[in-house]
C-alpha cells in the first residue's frame, strides 16, 4: 500500500518503549522521540530506505498501533528534501 521510502516516521498516541521497538526492528536504524504531531505522543524515525508496509506489519504484530506520517500529515511533517533531520527537530521544539 505505501511501498518503499527513505527516512520515514511512524506516530503513536501513547508512549512507546525504545527497547521494545529495537527488539521488533533490530535490522533498522531508528530513533524514538516525542512526536511533533498534535494528538500524538511518540514517534519512530527510521533512517534510510525501507518498506513501509513491512515495518507497519512488524510493529502491529508486536502490539503497537503505528500511524504512518502520510496519514497524520500536516505542516510539521519532516521533508528530507527541504530540511535536515536536525532542523526538523529544532523546528518542532524537540
Amino acid at each position: 500500500m505505501y511501498g518503499n521510502d527513505d527516512d520515514y516516521t511512524y506516530h503513536f498516541k501513547y508512549q512507546i518503549s525504545e527497547e521494545k521497538v529495537k527488539v521488533t526492528l533490530p535490522d533498522l536504524e531508528l530513533d524514538v522521540t516525542p512526536s511533533c504531531f498534535p494528538d500524538y505522543v511518540s514517534e519512530i524515525y527510521i533512517f534510510g530506505y525501507h518498506n513501509i508496509d513491512e515495518v507497519l506489519d512488524r510493529l502491529q504484530e508486536a502490539g503497537f498501533d503505528p500511524v504512518p506520517e502520510t496519514i497524520a500529515e500536516g505542516p510539521w511533517v519532516y521533508k528530507p528534501e527541504e530540511e535536515s533531520y536536525e532542523e526538523y527537530r529544532k523546528r518542532c521544539g524537540l
